[in-house]
């Protein structure tokens, strides 16, 4: 083959549409072969193509730009949603191990409301536990003082904290005794009366009178609030 015969076979190879497009100059090039060749769509011909080439190369560097301006707005979003995720546990967390003497005071007037109500509707059963969970709101720790309904009598029992108080031996013998008292009829099927309530209103009253007692202002019931670990 000589000169001519092969420039001639060159220019005929140049000038082919597949040639052109089996070789793409961007990747975006390649998604328009992509959808030419799976969705039927009628490509201009080669000629024109390459004549507005540097409208391909914008339209590609523009989606370039978007793509990664969407990618820093949402790497920016995750970023404030954790903190604001991480600012809201530690508010929770906060507020949730720390209580007031005006929250004990509302829960303990709230039991011994509803104790008084239940006596005089000869709910005995209700009246006795009430005047138990009155009680623990005196002197549960703060750890477990928002779901001290949900504990048990012997879990209540380990979440009480006598140790700010003068008379703490005297204050758990009597914080047993209404144990005792309540929890075979609140969680079983004790028959509950009359002198069973009068029997616990004498250990709540002595019980409210001991905590007045106290040896330093470490105690639940002293001005301000009180945090555990």
């Amino acid at each position: 083959m000589d000169n001519d015969a092969i420039r001639k076979e060159a220019e005929r190879i140049l000038k082919d549409a597949d040639f052109h497009q089996a070789k793409p100059d961007n990747p975006f090039a390649e998604l328009l072969k992509y959808l030419a060749d799976h969705l039927q769509i009628k490509m201009p011909p080669v000629e024109k193509a390459l004549g507005n080439r540097w409208i391909w190369d914008s339209l590609g560097g523009f989606l370039q730009i978007i793509f990664y301006g969407l990618l820093t707005a949402l790497a920016l979003w995750l970023i404030y949603w954790l903190w604001k995720k991480i600012s809201t546990m530690k508010q929770t967390t906060k507020s949730a191990f720390t209580v007031s003497q005006a929250e004990r005071q509302e829960a303990r007037s709230q039991y011994l409301q509803q104790a008084e109500q239940a006596a005089q509707a000869q709910d005995y059963r209700l009246a006795v536990h009430c005047l138990f969970m009155a009680a623990v709101t005196q002197t549960i720790r703060d750890t477990d003082f928002h779901r001290a309904e949900f504990l048990t009598n012997r879990e209540l029992g380990n979440a009480m904290d006598f140790s700010g108080y003068q008379s703490s031996e005297h204050l758990i013998r009597l914080f047993n005794e209404m144990l005792q008292l309540d929890e075979p009829r609140w969680f079983g099927k004790t028959e509950t009366s009359l002198p069973h309530y009068h029997s616990m209103r004498g250990l709540h009253l002595d019980f409210s009178k001991q905590l007045t007692f106290k040896s330093n202002s470490n105690s639940p019931t002293s001005t301000g609030d009180r945090r555990y670990a």
